[in-house]
């Protein structure tokens, strides 16, 4: 007699969804690609920031494609969404802190040197290059003479900037000199430009800057340029 309790798997159908799953999608690329229904060419993905369309059909074809044109994407953010991070050539996503830009660093070491009056040697010190070294990899070192160039480079740079802005200040300009003896006992004169600017406001800049030795009153310098 055959049990009635006894159950013929077998025979039994699944009940549920026969749909296939569809798999995650985990690749970085698809914070700035949406699916969407196909048009009529067929195309179901978009890239959120120039509105670009592609036939995509699935994890067979791969995202080399999108991470392709994020690289050349005109519209696409500061990857701020994705925590400030840059596409590399091969089109994989790295840590924007490890890009250095080398004209970036060779302008911070001017503004380090004139700052704290340092020799233009100090761009080849040693403990100075290992600590960089360690910060990122991908640093490029310039030599003394080459930070000389920029210095020289840099203060012909602003002083162009400087003589374009006073010729386009609207009133007069007014010139003073100052006179003065450091602790050291070493005598110095500045040029100082004043100006009222577009806005009103007044302003200074110092054109020029010597060596000045003592006397600095009006009898002694006298004196001193008689015996000159």
């Amino acid at each position: 007699m055959e049990d009635s309790s006894t159950i013929n798997i077998e025979n039994m159908e699944i009940q549920g969804d026969s749909k296939p799953k569809t798999r995650q999608k985990t690749s970085d690329v698809w914070n700035n690609f949406t699916n969407e229904e196909p048009d009529k060419d067929g195309k179901n993905v978009k890239c959120n920031h120039c509105l670009k369309r592609w036939k995509y059909e699935g994890t067979k074809m791969g995202t080399s494609t999108f991470s392709r044109h994020m690289l050349v994407c005109k519209k696409k953010p500061n990857f701020g969404d994705v925590g400030a991070m840059l596409l590399n050539h091969d089109g994989k996503l790295r840590d924007k802190d490890n890009v250095i830009d080398p004209k970036i660093v060779r302008d911070l070491f001017i503004k380090v040197s004139v700052a704290h009056n340092l020799p233009l040697k100090w761009v080849e010190f040693k403990e100075m290059r290992v600590l960089l070294k360690y910060l990122n990899p991908s640093v490029r070192f310039i030599s003394r003479n080459t930070h000389a160039l920029d210095v020289m480079n840099m203060y012909e740079s602003e002083k162009e900037k400087l003589r374009i802005r006073l010729n386009s200040v609207p009133g007069m300009l007014c010139l003073t000199s100052d006179i003065w003896t450091a602790c050291t006992n070493s005598g110095y004169m500045c040029l100082t430009v004043h100006y009222v600017d577009e806005k009103c406001k007044l302003d200074s800049k110092i054109l020029a800057f010597c060596s000045m030795p003592p006397p600095h009153s009006a009898p002694e310098w006298k004196l001193y340029v008689m015996q000159s």
